[in-house]
């Protein structure tokens, strides 16, 4: 597990985020744990959290679709187009 504060995140976050691959990339404060970095699984898995977390995602998405909400995989499907 790494340690870091938030401005060397900021500085070298390419590598934090290949290091987070790898292990545990866990970013601090003035010393205290705030957000730890971390690898999505797949493809799907950006989408997920999206849907999940971003209330203005899925409006964006509803609006596009004229529907109140879709699944993961046909918001994959609308997004190939």
């Amino acid at each position: 597990m790494k340690l870091i504060s938030l401005s060397e995140a900021r500085n070298h976050l390419d590598e934090y985020g290949q290091l987070c691959q790898k292990e545990s990339v866990i970013v601090h404060i003035d010393g205290v744990p705030q957000f730890q970095l971390a690898p999505l699984d797949d493809d799907g898995d950006i989408m997920d959290r999206l849907f999940a977390t971003n209330p203005e995602f899925r409006k964006m998405m509803a609006e596009r679709t004229n529907t109140k909400a879709i699944s993961a995989e046909e918001a994959l499907r609308l997004l190939d187009e």
